[in-house]
């Protein structure tokens, strides 16, 4: 029986209208992650430009916290959001913005000289937080206009299926990356690359003009901000979604800002970057393969379940990086291939549950809740992994059999002990 939401869905559009809008979300979605997969913090891109600005491994756990971090402004975001129902102007402003932006941030070696590199961390850390608060006030605009949009009953089938194409734009787009960068060294390869990329994270956003747009559906009463925040905090069941992904993303967050300087660095496993790639690649085509299937199984048996088994593929990465080295990394590519599955059905679960547990007229809110407590979370995983790094600063090198163990392979073992324990809250979720 449809429910009440498709009910009003179908009451705005037409069966072939809302079918042709969710092709263009999937249509936006490729395109963008041209540009999304590659400019971010995260990426093996950022990690070359920010090795040869001369960055700190410490100083690059604090940029990488400048996403979630900003996540935070999200509750204020979702806030204006509701209050006044502009939710395409935040969608469409706030991501173009928050995109453009990548482009000074490429140039900084051009404005500011190798001989202020204080000045030039403060530069990017400014432009970072920023895009990051921008890209939060139109993602969360975007997490509501699919809420209302996407069938509740497909919503892992939806997500699985978008999410083959996205990794596969990124695959190819990671290959030409590497491709082009191994092959022209310096700053300008940079520039380019975000430049070309920067093309295509617009006409994502442009792509929209034509997808379906169902009107927010907000409360007639006016609210105060801290009563609307109270709604998500009191919801039981969301709750427990909201603490049991603060806790994965705890226990798995400690590596995340190291993964491409443990591949890049030559104390480390010292790969180019067209291997780094062609490992990502590997990896995104093992998540290709899984994505619509952990979305199928979860709509249709259990998403508990789902998010167990899948939790359990996703603990054994950070050990494959304990015997990785130069000449021989292969672990890493395990590791890759392994965490992309076990990822594949994390993350369509998390979007299943965060849509579909939070009501229409508060959505908005869930979201930046959810979303504001990951990035706190997130934050203090970063600054936490960026303190162990340099507590672990010049430690005498631990010989296991033939391997030598430092700083990061202490750090990514942390980090794979503290995923085994992060299993025993997931009892306590509930799936309606």
């Amino acid at each position: 029986m449809p429910s009440s939401d498709y009910r009003y869905l179908r009451s705005l559009f037409s069966e072939d209208q809302i079918r042709r809008g969710l092709g263009l979300t999937v249509f936006a979605a490729t395109v963008g992650a041209v540009f999304y997969t590659q400019a971010i913090v995260f990426s093996l891109l950022f990690a070359g430009f920010v090795l040869e600005l001369g960055v700190s491994n410490p100083i690059m756990s604090l940029m990488a916290a400048t996403l979630p971090l900003a996540a935070a402004a999200e509750i204020v975001m979702a806030y204006l959001i509701q209050r006044t129902g502009r939710r395409r102007e935040f969608f469409a402003g706030g991501l173009i913005a928050s995109r453009v932006l990548w482009l000074p941030i490429v140039l900084i070696p051009y404005f500011i000289g190798a001989q202020h590199p204080d000045l030039r961390v403060v530069v990017l850390l400014g432009l970072l937080v920023a895009s990051s608060i921008l890209l939060v006030a139109g993602g969360n605009a975007w997490g509501t206009w699919m809420g209302d949009l996407i069938p509740q009953t497909v919503l892992g089938r939806y997500f699985g299926f978008r999410q083959i194409f996205t990794v596969s734009a990124s695959i190819v787009t990671g290959i030409l990356v590497g491709l082009y960068l191994d092959y022209h060294k310096g700053f300008g390869g940079f520039v380019t690359v975000i430049s070309v990329l920067l093309v295509f994270g617009i006409a994502d956003i442009l792509v929209f003009k034509w997808v379906p747009h169902p009107p927010m559906r907000v409360r007639e009463e006016k609210h105060t901000l801290w009563e609307m925040v109270q709604r998500p905090l009191r919801d039981v069941r969301y709750r427990k979604v909201m603490i049991l992904f603060a806790i994965l993303t705890f226990t798995t967050g400690l590596i995340v800002p190291y993964i491409g300087i443990f591949q890049r660095g030559k104390n480390y496993a010292d790969m180019s970057y067209t291997t780094g790639y062609v490992y990502g690649a590997i990896g995104g085509l093992c998540m290709i393969g899984t994505s619509y299937f952990w979305g199928r199984l979860a709509d249709r048996w259990s998403v508990k379940k789902v998010l167990l088994i899948c939790m359990l593929i996703a603990v054994p990465p950070p050990f494959c990086y304990l015997f990785a080295a130069p000449g021989n990394t292969w672990p890493i590519l395990l590791a890759t291939a392994l965490g992309n599955v076990g990822w594949a059905g994390i993350s369509v679960v998390n979007v299943q549950l965060n849509i579909g547990l939070a009501p229409a007229r508060d959505r908005s809110m869930y979201l930046a809740c959810q979303s504001a407590l990951m990035g706190v979370v997130t934050t203090a995983t970063f600054l936490a992994g960026g303190g162990i790094v340099k507590l672990l600063e010049g430690m005498q090198p631990i010989h296991v059999g033939r391997y030598v163990w430092g700083d990061l392979h202490v750090l990514f073992l942390i980090s794979g002990v503290a995923r085994v324990l992060c299993l025993i809250p997931l009892r306590t979720l509930s799936e309606r």
